[in-house]
């Protein structure tokens, strides 16, 4: 119903279950096609009702609610896109939109009212520690997405920290972990244990061993974006380690791992992971 107010709201709700439905089974006066349509008779005595929007989680001038994305996360029960496309939205590739709160809704973007421009491509995203993790490509941002008011049903959707000089290699460049987010740029592998973030990699940037077969994080890097291969990092439960997936100059697989309790670096031959997934 439509409010004189000119909103729409909520008369009530009928379940299929409700036994007041009845089938109309009368025969078509102009054909033999039986109407096999079904009815419920309410009575509407105007009483007012919830406003369209809260029961949906967007406006009602809403018309269109998708949003074309390259990049998403799901986060504290709500999609994140990235990288998007929409026609009604200049520099839509720099806006991060989210679907609205409703329940179900996973494909429905409030895009109009409930967006976040941080002015640059988003590389990346994650969630983690409770805030949306984006990478672009000089920064690391921590979003907020907390609630403000609950019965209101508004969330907080702003850039609460930035790490300047950092970025990441791929989008599948990272891997959460109960020790922390991992995650790798051409210069380091970092690790946010959820109060800063920090270097790793230093003992393996440079394999001062090795030289001539420049098998050094920062070399092998290099190789494998040459290869045409991205780098996937990975966690392993049963070591405990976090594991790197590189290629050598000669196109090799190789895996640099990092054993998180005793804090030391192994290089070895490996695999070129399409995908990586764990359980």
């Amino acid at each position: 119903r439509k409010r004189t107010t000119g909103s729409y709201e909520l008369v009530t709700d009928i379940p299929f279950s409700d036994p007041e439905w009845y089938q109309d089974l009368d025969l078509d006066s102009t054909s033999e096609i039986r109407n096999d349509s079904w009815r419920y008779e309410y009575k509407d005595y105007g009483r007012s009702g919830p406003l369209f929007d809260n029961v949906t989680g967007f406006s009602e001038d809403l018309r269109d609610g998708s949003v074309n994305y390259k990049l998403c996360c799901f986060h504290e029960g709500r999609l994140y896109g990235g990288e998007c496309y929409h026609p009604e939205v200049p520099e839509a590739s720099h806006y991060l939109f989210r679907t609205v709160k409703a329940q179900g809704q996973w494909n429905t973007f409030d895009w109009a009212f409930d967006y976040l421009d941080i002015k640059q491509i988003p590389l990346a995203m994650a969630s983690f520690n409770g805030l949306l993790y984006v990478w672009t490509s000089n920064e690391v941002l921590k979003i907020d997405t907390s609630v403000i008011d609950f019965a209101a049903g508004i969330d907080n959707f702003s850039i609460v920290d930035t790490y300047p000089g950092l970025s990441i290699l791929d989008k599948d460049a990272w891997v959460v972990t109960k020790y922390g987010l991992f995650f790798a740029d051409e210069n380091n592998i970092y690790l946010d244990n959820g109060n800063s973030i920090n270097p790793i990699a230093g003992p393996i940037l440079k394999n001062t061993a090795m030289v001539n077969d420049e098998v050094g994080y920062t070399d092998l890097v290099k190789h494998t974006r040459l290869s045409g291969n991205a780098v996937k990092i990975g966690y392993h439960a049963p070591t405990t380690s976090l594991m790197v997936f590189l290629v050598d100059k000669d196109n090799n697989p190789k895996s640099y791992s990092f054993h998180l309790i005793n804090k030391r670096w192994d290089y070895s031959e490996s695999i070129v992971p399409k995908s990586i997934a764990m359980g």
